[in-house]
């Protein structure tokens, strides 16, 4: 009975001096002892690098200047920012997912620059008159919903006026080219550039298209010849693409 009682008062002394809060992290997938109010001589070669509370939007209103004056900035710069401020060196993914939070301070998201694509359209040709501008959209509804259908863009071509009455005076040569892009939509820039007598180069007209497809080639030629390059014996200088080989062969 006395030995009982030892061993029931042990236990009482042990529970009331160290109190440890143990929980399991759903982020490094095992138990970690949180808290103990006794001397912990425990040691442990692994130590959080992360912090709960620093999230990516805390830190992305810490690093906007950063993103602003160089949107292009690589995360590891950011990663280490963040550790010079905060002394916490935080995840390469919570380090992306800030840098994007960051950028929609000052530019606004995606969505909000694709909703005002069509604004941008009409203010250019109001401004800077006899800009040319086609697009091609389609419209997209997924089954159950009650709003109305979302407007896709899937094609434009722009021209600005300047551009295309400078091209009366320089050679009647142009050089068509595309380039993919990346991030969050993508598809393909296609464009032509103009030269000058002194071999300096002009942009001339640009399009967006899906992909880089005899198609969306013949689309981007048939503005290019109706409101920029109508004049006859139009020298074309383009790199070995087939699909841009095949549209011009066809026509």
């Amino acid at each position: 009975m006395q030995l009982n009682n030892f061993i029931l008062c042990i236990h009482l002394i042990f529970t009331w001096y160290w109190r440890p809060r143990v929980s399991f992290s759903k982020i490094h997938k095992r138990w970690e002892l949180k808290k103990v109010n006794g001397i912990h001589t425990c040691t442990t070669s692994i130590i959080s690098q992360d912090h709960v509370r620093l999230d990516s939007s805390v830190i992305a209103h810490n690093i906007v200047h950063l993103v602003k004056t160089n949107p292009s900035i690589e995360i590891k710069t950011l990663i280490a920012s963040m550790l010079q401020w905060f002394g916490y060196t935080v995840s390469y993914k919570k380090a992306w997912t800030t840098k994007q939070k960051a950028l929609e301070i000052p530019f606004g998201s995606w969505e909000q620059s694709y909703n005002y694509l069509l604004v941008w359209m009409t203010t250019a040709q109001h401004f800077v008159l006899d800009t040319i501008i086609r697009y091609k959209n389609s419209s997209s509804m997924e089954d159950g919903e009650d709003e109305s259908p979302r407007v896709i863009l899937n094609r434009v071509f722009w021209a600005f006026k300047p551009c295309i009455e400078d091209f009366q005076y320089y050679k009647s040569i142009v050089q068509v080219g595309g380039t993919f892009l990346t991030r969050k939509y993508c598809g393909t820039l296609l464009t032509t550039i103009e030269q000058d007598g002194g071999r300096n180069n002009f942009p001339l007209t640009f399009a967006i298209v899906e992909n880089e497809t005899k198609k969306g080639w013949m689309w981007f030629l048939h503005y290019l010849r109706r409101y920029v390059t109508p004049q006859p014996h139009l020298c074309i200088i383009l790199d070995r693409r087939t699909s841009l080989l095949a549209t011009l062969q066809s026509k």
